[in-house]
């Protein structure tokens, strides 16, 4: 593991800028292509309201309902314009500096250098394990994701706590946490301790990357301080609309069915992709895989031969500890690429579309 030296420049790319027209995607952690038909009616319904301004009553019944599903009080909850608003809020934590762990989602490391906060950054080499009581600077506060994006890694609530015991503040992004077992055994949301903040979003599951809403759960003290940078009205009628859906009786059985749905998908694809001779780099727990690119093949090029092939895929380079190092004689380190779960049928079109790619790079034969 590194020490945490400043962090090195982060591109802000996400996988949605790996889509190309006409390809089959494996690159967005987005569940479906829409929303399911409780939510999309839910969403429907609120436009014959979209006039009036949010009702504060509303807002309080929802921040109520999130705390019932979390075993807290509305007061450990704060309503955000998705997970991407509690990143840029960081900042009115009021620490010196972040300490990001990596591999992982850079927006926050891209919202501490827009706050001219120092941003450290500790990164995990592969299987990605967590070691107690991590060397910290003093006064920051420590964010990394659990389940982690793009490495699939799920931690125990005393893995992540023991790893984060020397921070002031302890941020657990948890975007995926729904779909990793029934009762989210993993989750901090309800663990109510003191200098934790979780953060939770609707975008994946749900697939509402479009409508940006999520939420908060934590010590009440830093959530008032996220607040305190928070406009009037910042969630409209729609959105709330949403989190009332997904947190509702109705909402964790649909949750269920497709987490049940989605873990059929990836021991299959898991499978499918062993069987292919494609190398899984740490045991998937979310509903992705982190992969490892041909050995000896530039990834871009191997990217840009499965675009020919119309399949996209998530490159690794952004993220601090995954990108791939050049030789001097041209050769190449280890590269990688994340991979979303999808049903067999596309899977089969992935590992066919791969083998084909992997000939061509090697032959030089490809066309970007």
């Amino acid at each position: 593991m590194a020490d945490t030296s400043p962090a090195p420049a982060a591109p802000e790319f996400h996988g949605d800028r790996e889509l190309f027209p006409g390809c089959l995607d494996f690159a967005v952690n987005v569940r479906a292509a829409r929303p399911p038909s409780l939510m999309r009616e839910a969403l429907i319904g609120a436009i014959e309201d979209i006039a009036a301004y949010p009702s504060a009553n509303e807002t309080e019944r929802v921040r109520e309902q999130i705390a019932r599903r979390h075993g807290v009080t509305p007061e450990e909850v704060l309503l955000l314009a998705g997970g991407a608003e509690g990143f840029a809020l960081l900042p009115a934590l009021g620490t010196a500096s972040l300490t990001c762990v990596m591999p992982s989602f850079t927006e926050p490391l891209h919202q501490g250098r827009k706050a001219n906060l120092p941003v450290h950054t500790i990164t995990l080499d592969a299987p990605f394990d967590l070691p107690a009581g991590a060397a910290l600077e003093p006064n920051t506060a420590l964010v990394l994701g659990n389940p982690c994006n793009p490495t699939s890694r799920l931690y125990t609530p005393a893995e992540v706590l023991d790893f984060g015991a020397n921070a002031e503040v302890l941020v657990v992004d948890e975007a995926f946490m729904d779909m990793t077992a029934a009762g989210e055994p993993a989750s901090l949301a309800g663990a109510r301790v003191s200098g934790v903040v979780v953060l939770r979003s609707l975008t994946k599951t749900w697939s509402l990357a479009g409508l940006r809403v999520g939420y908060a759960v934590g010590d009440p003290r830093l959530l008032d301080r996220l607040a305190s940078r928070q406009g009037h009205w910042h969630l409209g009628t729609p959105q709330l609309r949403a989190l009332e859906v997904a947190t509702s009786e109705a909402g964790e059985a649909w949750v269920s069915s497709e987490r049940a749905r989605m873990h059929a998908e990836r021991d299959e694809m898991a499978r499918a992709l062993a069987a292919a001779g494609i190398g899984i780099v740490a045991d998937p727990q979310a509903p992705f895989f982190l992969v490892a690119a041909p050995p000896g093949v530039h990834t871009a090029d191997f990217h840009s031969a499965l675009v020919d092939r119309g399949i996209a895929v998530r490159r690794c380079e952004s993220f601090p500890g995954l990108s791939q190092t050049e030789a001097s004689d041209g050769g190449v380190g280890p590269g990688y690429f994340r991979l979303a779960v999808r049903p067999a049928e596309q899977v089969e079109r992935l590992v066919a579309a791969w083998r084909a790619a992997e000939a061509a790079v090697r032959a030089g034969a490809t066309t970007r």
